[in-house]
């Protein structure tokens, strides 16, 4: 009797993924799926870093590979792919692009072949083809372009003789160079050879899909001359044929309204952030700088206590979407539901805080047009508040500004608190070196607790390097910008629609009659 043996445990399995040319949203639902399930994840270079977050549990090693400088060999990734698996482990291999296009992902899985673990291609948006279409350009065109070649611009050191015939490739109406940054004068001058005309329209992409995508056109006879003079580095896509003529006309990536702005954005540790998202919709570099991590109070015993009689209560108030989130959590803790709010009116702070309300099916009935507590007492202040009870639901160590208010008409104040707002624990050494290399263009803030946060958790170098420096600092209100002030900073930018989207929209310039360009002091 013949026994079949099989190597590798049962949980054993090799995924070959493929991470797209950069833009996160380009990653495929599967790849997302197959990085959550993910023990181990050997990452390249030209991965988007922000695809690790969906990768929680597992362990993550860098296998990135740039010119001349290879964290590690090629045989050393493939024998971690296979020692990773034989110990009954879920292993994601990470590749820019696609991985069968000029990625060897073929010579990996030969690898794990001969080893009998089972593996799975998952194809990815090759940056061949993705960064063109970012780039407005068209690889083939009914007047133009009939057919396309794509062509490493790196062969095998050891090959005796290239195996690109460049009589046959000259021919070809459009031809995608990919890796060819250094081989670049070589190729052009293969082509002109060929027989290909002097004056044919080439582009050259740099970080192509990536905020940080930079452009550069010329001819066949001088796009070598313009990569140098732009001092252009890797990676590149070189894209040359008639095709190009449409960059100028096509190019919508590089003419988003913030393209080439490296935004700091201070934010909430957890959760999604949806001005970094409006931001990077926009056309942002957007770095994210956690300020403020969201805990549970140190007490639940007054929100217990109001809720047990919530038809006492005539108002809620929700000073911002962390609040709710909080409050609807403890209710489900308590096994209660909406329903507590079903006799009182509610009322947010700015249209964000009241769009994450809907999400619990409820309305809110009062919502200011400007995000801050002095937008919503101004709205409030046409209500008869004499011996109406008002309950916040808040943060602890609020400013009161509005409670105050609201005491002063006659209402009476119950304040809850249902989370802290603490220091999170972050590694602050990126964002100085960003200071210190002048990266940064903008820094936003939409609290004064993130301005405060912020400068406590900046070292003194970081410090120097922002005062030094200097980038533009746009706060969402007056009272936040007060704060920056108070730190020695001034303020280039104030919208007057206080909330997330004004602020991008100001940002943006596309509202300038909502905008305060001159820097701003608090004494104005």
């Amino acid at each position: 009797m013949i026994h079949f043996t099989n190597t590798s445990p049962s949980r054993s399995k090799v995924y070959l993924v493929g991470a797209g040319p950069g833009d996160p949203g380009l990653l495929t639902l599967k790849a997302q799926a197959v990085l959550k399930r993910a023990d181990v994840v050997i990452y390249d270079y030209l991965a988007n870093p922000i695809f690790l977050k969906y990768a929680e549990n597992a362990e993550l090693i860098n296998a990135g590979k740039r010119y001349n400088q290879h964290t590690l060999s090629q045989d050393t990734i493939n024998e971690l792919l296979v020692e990773k698996a034989q110990e009954g482990k879920i292993v994601v291999r990470l590749k820019g692009g696609d991985p069968f296009l000029f990625g060897r992902g073929s010579e990996e899985l030969s690898a794990v072949l001969k080893t009998n673990i089972p593996f799975e291609v998952v194809p990815g948006v090759s940056s061949a083809t993705g960064v063109p279409v970012y780039a407005g350009i068209p690889l083939t065109h009914r007047d133009y372009s009939s057919n396309v070649v794509f062509l490493t611009g790196v062969e095998h050191p050891e090959k005796e003789h290239s195996m690109i015939n460049w009589e046959a490739i000259a021919k070809i109406s459009t031809i995608v160079v990919m890796m060819g940054l250094r081989g670049l004068p070589n190729i052009t001058e293969c082509l002109m050879e060929a027989g290909r005309a002097p004056q044919t329209p080439v582009v050259v992409i740099q970080w192509g899909t990536w905020t940080r995508q930079y452009s550069v056109q010329g001819t066949l006879q001088t796009i070598a001359e313009e990569v140098e003079k732009n001092q252009m580095e890797a990676p590149v896509l070189t894209i040359i044929g008639q095709v190009c003529q449409f960059y100028q006309q096509f190019n919508w990536f590089e003419k988003q309204p913030l393209f080439g702005q490296h935004i700091l954005v201070t934010r909430t540790e957890s959760g999604p952030s949806s001005l970094t998202e409006l931001l990077i919709d926009a056309g942002a570099h957007v770095t994210s700088c956690p300020t403020i991590s969201i805990e549970a109070p140190l007490s639940w015993e007054p929100f217990d206590q109001i809720i047990q009689n919530p038809e006492k209560i005539d108002w809620t108030v929700f000073t911002s979407s962390n609040a709710i989130e909080q409050c609807m959590e403890r209710l489900r803790v308590l096994g209660k539901d909406t329903r507590i709010f079903g006799s009182c009116q509610i009322a947010c702070v700015g249209a964000a805080t009241a769009t994450y309300l809907e999400q619990f099916s409820l309305i809110a009935d009062v919502v200011p047009r400007h995000y801050q507590s002095e937008g919503l007492a101004d709205v409030l202040k046409k209500y008869d508040w004499h011996g109406q009870h008002v309950w916040f639901p808040q943060a602890e160590k609020t400013r009161g500004v509005l409670q105050n208010k609201i005491s002063e008409w006659g209402g009476i104040v119950h304040s809850t608190p249902v989370y802290r707002n603490v220091l999170p624990m972050i590694e602050m050494d990126p964002i100085v070196a960003l200071l210190e290399e002048k990266e940064i263009n903008w820094i936003t803030f939409t609290s004064s607790s993130m301005v405060k946060n912020f400068f406590q958790l900046l070292p003194d170098k970081g410090k120097i390097a922002l005062k030094q420096w200097a980038p533009s600092v746009a706060c969402i209100g007056k009272v936040t910008a007060d704060t920056v002030y108070e730190h020695g900073l001034s303020v280039d930018l104030i919208p007057r629609q206080q909330d997330i989207e004004g602020l991008v929209a100001a940002l943006c310039g596309t509202d300038c009659s909502s905008l305060n360009i001159n820097r701003y002091n608090k004494f104005t």
